[in-house]
């Protein structure tokens, strides 16, 4: 049986479920367990994983899942990770940075999968890697869209996460990157300074692009993570401006007519549906911020005009990428061949790992730390409402939110299947998805 950690559904849950579907249905496991990352201590103590689960996807190598890889590894589990994180940093090899703090836990990695051929070859040029390597793609460009038939509207997608926190003040977010490795605290605040000053220019551009087409209808997408209560007035303000309710923004852009955006990764996404960009490049600045693989994408406006001129007279409607096979080029070396499938691709990396039948022994001995122990023990004596109420007075309302929102939900999850795999709820916040016909054992 096959463990998949999600940590962010609302950008990669379908693409899990699809794979889940894959793998279940061409046979190569009977079922797949999802279950989100904040309950991977309860995950890991059950039953249920020591004595069924063979195999464990990771969705990324970072500082805060050190402890799990070696407790799932000396439990006798396979580890793999798929990075759902796997172009970072400005010039997208930021992955050089995850892997330099986490060199002591090597050996407890049996695969790894990267997204693109620059990123492993970047990582094999500075490490020896004691584990296997490939690549699959990047998979969520492959989900199941449910277009809508509602009148297409103007997406605008932000990331301002890093500067405007949403779970987070600002200090502590800048403490917590720094603490991962991926900066030190000066170039970290500088960065954090420098997206918060962009997000301000970003909402006054926006206002006045939405003020001067107040026949066409916007909708914000706003970062995850990031505090969007920014963007509320905008709301108040303008009857066609709305938030967006799509659980991922390949949906959200697949019921849009053109994206506008900075320098966020939405744009690749749109690049490879074929759909208009709208980039915002004036307010890019030369800061070192900024997300270089997104560069050329799309009509680069000058300025404010430029930018409302583009939306006011339809140019999208006509708008064809200059340099497309030179950017299409290079993005394919971030994130797969536009060609491949990257699910499929996935899958087949999956199938020959449990082809090759790796026999790791379990160690007579092994243990989470005292701290999972005692989170546990405490989820396990209190009913959940005590526990969450527990948790609120010792960590505050913002672990509360962000647990709300890394939550699965089994609607979401039944939405991406076909009718031949079924999903069954677990007695706590995981889901096990197996065959129609498949023996409902698991089924609380």
């Amino acid at each position: 049986m096959i463990a998949i950690i999600v940590d962010h559904p609302n950008r990669d849950l379908p693409s899990i479920v699809n794979i889940s579907e894959l793998l279940i249905k061409n046979n190569i496991t009977n079922s797949v367990v999802l279950t989100p990352f904040y309950f991977i201590d309860n995950f890991f103590l059950s039953s249920l994983f020591k004595k069924q689960i063979k195999y464990v996807v990771y969705n990324y190598l970072r500082i805060n899942i050190f402890k799990y890889l070696r407790y799932s590894s000396n439990a006798g589990k396979i580890n793999i990770i798929y990075d759902t994180e796997g172009a970072p940093g400005s010039d997208g090899l930021g992955l050089y940075k995850s892997f330099k703090v986490s060199k002591d836990y090597f050996n407890y990695i049996d695969h790894y999968i990267f997204w693109g051929t620059k990123q492993i070859q970047d990582i094999k040029k500075n490490f020896k890697l004691p584990f296997k390597t490939s690549t699959a793609g990047y998979i969520r460009f492959h989900q199941k869209n449910l277009l809508s038939t509602k009148k297409k509207k103007i997406l605008i997608n932000t990331n301002f996460a890093f500067g405007d926190p949403k779970f987070n003040s600002k200090v502590k977010e800048i403490k917590e990157y720094n603490k991962l490795g991926f900066s030190d605290l000066s170039h970290a605040k500088k960065i954090s300074d420098e997206t918060y000053l962009r997000k301000i220019n970003f909402i006054n551009t926006i206002e006045q692009l939405i003020k001067n087409n107040f026949y066409e209808d916007f909708i914000i997408r706003p970062h995850p993570f990031e505090n969007k209560e920014s963007y509320n007035f905008l709301l108040k303000k303008y009857k066609n401006v709305s938030y967006d309710k799509s659980l991922t923004s390949i949906k959200s852009l697949s019921n849009s007519k053109l994206l506008i955006h900075i320098d966020c990764t939405t744009s690749i996404e749109a690049f490879y549906l074929g759909i208009p960009i709208l980039t915002l490049s004036w307010l890019k600045n030369n800061q070192i911020s900024t997300y270089k693989l997104t560069d050329g994408i799309g009509y680069q406006a000058k300025n404010l005009e430029d930018a409302s001129s583009f939306i006011t007279n339809n140019k999208y409607n006509s708008f064809k990428e200059k340099n497309y096979n030179k950017i299409k080029k290079n993005l394919e070396r971030f994130f797969g061949s536009f060609k491949n499938n990257s699910l499929e691709n996935f899958v087949k990396i999956v199938n020959k790992i449990i082809k090759k039948k790796i026999n790791k022994k379990a160690k007579l001995f092994y243990f989470l730390s005292l701290k999972s122990y005692i989170k546990v023990f405490l989820s396990f004596i209190f009913p959940n409402l005590i526990y969450e109420f527990l948790l609120k007075i010792i960590r505050g309302n913002a672990l509360i939110n962000l647990r709300k929102l890394k939550t699965i939900h089994q609607i979401n999850i039944e939405r991406e299947l076909n009718k031949n795999v079924m999903v069954y709820k677990l007695s706590n916040k995981s889901f096990i998805l197996k065959k129609l016909y498949y023996e409902k054992s698991y089924q609380k």
